[in-house]
C-alpha cells in the first residue's frame, strides 16, 4: 500500500510541476489601485447624480443631519444641501455661479461672482492635491477607493484632523469624513445615477445679481440694498424680543451641548446683522458659558436670525480650539470679526 501512495504522491507532484512549466497555473495579479490625482481628473469629466446622507458631529455627539445632492454634467454642476434650517443650491453654469435658497421663506436665486476657493467651500468639496490609499469599500455595491489626506481646512491641523474620501473608479465621491478638531462631517451615498437631465440645471426662480460680499447690513448705495433690508426685516426679531430670544436660544444650545444647566453671557463682535446674498442674517458673538460659578467655555459664535422668532447657532469655536488652530476662524468669520476674535483669544501655542 505504501509504495502505491508514494507513487500517487510523486505523480501529483509531477503533474503540478508540469502544469506550472506549461503555464496551466498563473499568479493572480493584485488589484490595481487608481492614483488619487487621476481620480480627481476623471471626476472633472464624469456625468452623475448622487444623493448623500449628511451627518454632523461635535465631540462625537450628533449635531445635525440632512441630505446633499450632487449633479454633474460637465461643465455644469449643481449641489443641493437640505437641513432642518432649510434648503439651498449652488449652480455652476457656463455663464457663472448662482446660489438659490428658500431660507427667507420664499425661493430666490442670486448670481454671484465667487472665487473658486470660496465656491469649493460653499460646496464642501473634500478634495485635495494628494491622498494616501487606505482601503476599498463597497458603497451601493460599487467598489470605492478610499484615501486619507490632511484636512486642508486647517492651517495647523490637530493630530486627528484628516479628510477621508472614497471614490468610484470614475472619480465620483461616494463617501467622505472630514474631521476638524472636535467637529466631524460625513457624507454617504444612498443613490447613484449616471443619467442627468439638462432640466436639473434650470434655475428655479428669478435671478438677482448680488455681490459676493460678507458685509454688515446698513446704509448701502447698492440698488439691491432694499433686497438685503427685506431679508433682515423678515428674520430679525424686534428690539424688545431680540435679547430675550437670543438668551433663550443660546442657553438652549449650550445646555444641549453640555448636558447641564448653564448661564450664557454674550457680547456682539460686530454690531448689527450681516447679510450675505439671500441667506439668513448672521450675528457674530463672543460667549461665556458657566455652570454656577464654574466657567465651562468661552468662544466665538455665529448665529442666524430666523423668521423673527428664533436664533440658530450655526458655528461655535471655543477658545482652546482657536488657539490650537488660529486659521480655522477664517473659514467661518469675516476678516474684521476674525481680528476681534484673535484679540480675545490671545497668543497661540
Amino acid at each position: 500500500m505504501k509504495p502505491l501512495i508514494l507513487c500517487l504522491g510523486l505523480l501529483l507532484v509531477t503533474l503540478f510541476t508540469a502544469g506550472c512549466a506549461s503555464g496551466m497555473l498563473t499568479a493572480v495579479p493584485k488589484p490595481t489601485v487608481p492614483d488619487y490625482v487621476s481620480l480627481q481628473t476623471k471626476a472633472a469629466t464624469a456625468e452623475f447624480k448622487v444623493v448623500y446622507d449628511l451627518r454632523l458631529k461635535d465631540l462625537g455627539k450628533d449635531a445635525g443631519s440632512g441630505q446633499k445632492i450632487e449633479y454633474a454634467k460637465p461643465p455644469k454642476r449643481r449641489t443641493d444641501t437640505i437641513t432642518s434650517a432649510g434648503a439651498d443650491s449652488v449652480y455652476e453654469l457656463e455663464d457663472g455661479a448662482y446660489v438659490c435658497d428658500n431660507r427667507s421663506g420664499s425661493l430666490g436665486c442670486a448670481r454671484v461672482d465667487v472665487p473658486p476657493a470660496v465656491l469649493n467651500r460653499l460646496r464642501d468639496r473634500a478634495t485635495g492635491a494628494s491622498g494616501d490609499f487606505k482601503e476599498t469599500r463597497q458603497v451601493l455595491e460599487i467598489t470605492a477607493y478610499c484615501y486619507l489626506s490632511p484636512n486642508r481646512g486647517n492651517s495647523r491641523p490637530l493630530p486627528d484632523d484628516n479628510a477621508e474620501s472614497c471614490y468610484s473608479a470614475d472619480g465620483v465621491l461616494l463617501a467622505s469624513s472630514i474631521k476638524t478638531g472636535r467637529f466631524e462631517t460625513t457624507l454617504l451615498a444612498t443613490s447613484y445615477s449616471t443619467v442627468v437631465s439638462d432640466d436639473d440645471f434650470r434655475l428655479p426662480a428669478t435671478v438677482l445679481n448680488l455681490p459676493a460680499t460678507d458685509a454688515p447690513a446698513g446704509p448701502n448705495p447698492n440698488p439691491l440694498s432694499a433686497l438685503f433690508a427685506s431679508h433682515i426685516a423678515a428674520n430679525v426679531p424686534n428690539d424688545a424680543d431680540f435679547p430675550l430670544f437670543l438668551d433663550r436660544d443660546l442657553t438652549k444650545y449650550f445646555q444641549g451641548r453640555y448636558g447641564k444647566v448653564v448661564r450664557v453671557g454674550w457680547e456682539m463682535l460686530r454690531e448689527g446683522p450681516t447679510q450675505t446674498g439671500i441667506a439668513y442674517p448672521k450675528y457674530y458673538l463672543w460667549v461665556r458659558v458657566s455652570n454656577e460659578d464654574t466657567l465651562l467655555s468661552e468662544g466665538a459664535v455665529r448665529a442666524a436670525a430666523i423668521a423673527k422668532e428664533r436664533f440658530e447657532v450655526t458655528d461655535f469655536l471655543d477658545r482652546e480650539h482657536i488657539r490650537q488652530d488660529r486659521g480655522v476662524i477664517s473659514a467661518i468669520f469675516p476678516a474684521t470679526v476674525a481680528d476681534r476674535i484673535l484679540g480675545k483669544v490671545g497668543p497661540g501655542e
